[in-house]
């Protein structure tokens, strides 16, 4: 996503999101942890394109909130894959 470049954006909420370093199958996978930054990946002047590597277990729906250091909140969903 697309932000200022002086906010700190985290994850308060998620269901169905999965830790990038989870082992592999047929280990389970670790669930994404509250509270991990997003990390700037591009800056450009004023603004940062913020983004964040997870796992997804094909099928099943997932959410994520995010939240930055002034409070704004971000809700990212999709539906369950058939």
């Amino acid at each position: 996503m697309q932000s200022r470049a002086e906010e700190v954006w985290r994850v308060i909420a998620q269901v169905g999101l999965y830790e990038d370093s989870s082992p592999v199958p047929p280990a389970s996978p670790l669930p994404l942890a509250l509270g991990e930054e997003l990390v700037p990946e591009v800056i450009n002047g004023r603004l940062a394109f913020y983004g964040i590597y997870v796992n997804h277990i094909s099928g099943p729906a997932f959410s994520i909130t995010l939240q930055n250091n002034y409070g704004d909140k971000i809700n990212l969903t999709n539906v369950k894959c058939v």
